[in-house]
């Protein structure tokens, strides 16, 4: 009950057009009821050359068969329009709903904490906001709408055979315990069954998803060979599940149709007794037989109802377990919106951990005075993103507190605080998309000219003149057309056009070659240039004129100062500077020594 208290909330908006669709619904199934009675009337009349009395009227046999063609014409033309609207508003509604129920599960996992994204595979929240929902709508168009249609016609039925003759209206009814009873003993496993097969899909999406996007590490290792067997043996798990879900199916078609048949033959053994003994005309007795359809083909339905039924709802169990999840990060219910800032940022006794770890980082203290910059050092684990990740809360300390120009960052509101803090990555995202349209993600509503003038800042206008359709090429996804230095500066673009007061900055040019770094560096510099920048620094040659150099070491802060105080120190800093020194020195295998 709780889960349809909460869907229900996406039925209330479009009640008018689920109140059409019912019209439309219930006019169809009353449309079919004259249509055995017309069968009836030409096999006792008509066809035995008698005269028939219809709606106070005596109409011979040519009148009648006439009569008959421009009833069921008439019901058809009727039907047929009626059908049209309620496949149209069902399918309406339908997809309305599930629309919103995208749009709100997006807005949802918009807002979603670093923490989610990290602890689970894309394809899977993927998989809950596509798949699953897609079998949720089975819920709207294949069960609300039939299972509605489906009682009116029983009731409605069941009333015309019980006027007709209530004893074999008796025997044709006395079937339904046994398919309630088959339900009832088979409606669990199929659901459980549901939630199998779409664990299973979550579960190859999730893979599919990662190992696709990862494809040239899969060929550089040539495990191509390893990911099939991987991937074929997910399949033979969802086969077996699908299989299993297949067969229970099965056995409730099986019933079906052997109570379906029992249930007729009943019919025509009682009926055929009693047409004998002169109770019943064959007339009424084929009628009977045709009213049977309509009792039956509702009840049969209800096996395929019940099988939609049970998969929508355990995929509607998923979506809204999604909705339960909150983020970690939450916004304070009286945060204030953060005017332009200085750039003025406070580490107080600062600690981390992540959901049941040790303490990742331990009481820092840093305070990163407006336009100076800050360079975060250390071996790999020591805590430098970690700490960085903090500034623009995506994840919040454990203890001690962090301010920017005073301001209490949990007291501010979360989009005011992020308009105001730039990243720089190491791993630089794009999008799908234009060159352009990267650049804009900047600041949404800037112009053409503005674009432009970022990428000149940015050292990119250059290359991006001379791709094919400048500024609107396609980069294709993650911007895999563009060179690790190309992708670079749109990202420095992008962050330029943004405007932030504060920088946090993922040093990404150890990887490229010496122009493409040249380039990037001085693209950075003026960056950087009146900003209050935090640097993550990989080599240390990038930072040697920071304002004040940080050294991690398990989460804590054991050096400060600024490169010439670090060396003179002779401790971890000056290891760490001479075992990159050295690794720059010593020639590689193939190289002759300077």
């Amino acid at each position: 009950m709780k889960l349809f208290k909460r869907f229900s909330k996406y039925l209330k908006p479009y009640w008018l057009i689920i109140f059409g669709a019912t019209v439309c619904a219930i006019l169809k199934t009353l449309l079919a009821l004259p249509i055995p009675y017309m069968v009836k009337l030409v096999i006792d009349y008509a066809l035995d050359n008698r005269r028939a009395l219809f709606f106070g009227h005596s109409f011979n046999p040519p009148e009648l068969l006439r009569l008959v063609f421009f009833v069921l014409f008439s019901i058809s033309l009727t039907a047929a329009v009626v059908i049209y609207f309620r496949v149209y508003l069902t399918n309406l509604f339908g997809n309305k709903i599930i629309m919103d129920l995208r749009q709100d599960l997006y807005h949802h996992l918009q807002r979603l904490s670093l923490n989610f994204y990290e602890s689970r595979p894309t394809g899977r929240i993927m998989s809950r906001m596509l798949n699953d929902i897609e079998v949720a709508q089975g819920i709207v168009n294949g069960f609300f709408i039939n299972l509605l249609m489906d009682f009116t016609t029983l009731f409605a039925v069941a009333g015309v055979l019980f006027f007709m003759d209530w004893k074999l209206a008796l025997i044709a009814l006395s079937i339904v315990p046994l398919y309630a009873l088959a339900f009832y003993k088979l409606a669990p496993q199929v659901k459980q069954l549901s939630k199998d097969v779409q664990k299973k899909m979550e579960d190859i999406s999730g893979d599919l998803q990662e190992k696709i996007s990862g494809v040239k590490v899969v060929q550089s290792f040539t495990a191509e060979g390893a990911e099939e067997k991987k991937f074929t043996h997910h399949l033979g798990e969802l086969y077996h599940d699908v299989m299993k879900r297949v067969s229970t199916h099965g056995e409730l078609n099986s019933i079906d149709e052997f109570l379906t048949t029992l249930g007729i033959a009943l019919v025509l053994l009682f009926g055929g007794w009693e047409v004998l003994r002169g109770v019943l005309t064959k007339g009424d007795l084929i009628a009977f037989y045709s009213y049977l359809g309509y009792i039956y083909f509702p009840i049969r339905r209800l096996t395929q109802v019940n099988i939609i039924y049970q998969q929508a709802v355990s995929a509607l169990e998923r979506v809204f377990h999604m909705f339960d999840i909150l983020p970690e990060v939450k916004e304070a219910p009286q945060a204030i919106k953060l005017p332009s800032l200085e750039g003025n940022v406070k580490f107080q006794k600062v600690s981390f951990k992540y959901n049941h770890s040790d303490l990742v980082l331990e009481d820092i203290d840093l305070d990163l005075k407006k336009g100076k910059v800050v360079a975060l050092v250390g071996h790999s684990g020591a805590g430098k993103t970690t700490l960085a990740n903090l500034l623009p809360r995506f994840y919040d300390p454990t203890e001690g507190e962090i301010t920017v120009d005073n301001y209490n960052l949990k007291d501010v509101k979360l989009k005011s605080l992020r308009r105001q803090v730039g990243l720089v990555l190491q791993d630089t995202i794009l999008f799908s998309g234009t060159v352009m349209e990267n650049i804009r993600y900047g600041r949404m509503k800037a112009t053409d000219s503005e674009i432009v003038e970022a990428a000149k800042f940015a050292n990119a206008h250059d290359f991006i003149q001379r791709m094919p359709q400048g500024y609107q090429t396609e980069i294709g996804e993650r911007g895999i057309k563009l060179s690790g230095g190309q992708k670079q500066r749109i990202s420095i673009a992008r962050t330029l056009l943004k405007d932030p007061k504060i920088l946090i900055l993922d040093e990404a040019t150890s990887s490229l070659d010496s122009e493409a770094e040249n380039l990037i560096q001085e693209a950075l510099e003026r960056l950087m240039k009146g900003r209050t920048t935090l640097v993550i620094a990989h080599r240390l040659s990038t930072i040697l004129f920071a304002d004040e150099i940080i050294v991690l070491e398990e989460g804590r802060i054991v050096e400060r100062g600024t490169h010439q105080e670090l060396l003179k120190k002779d401790k971890v800093y000056a290891k760490l500077y001479e075992e990159q020194f050295k690794k720059i020195e010593t020639p590689q295998w193939g190289q002759t020594p300077h």
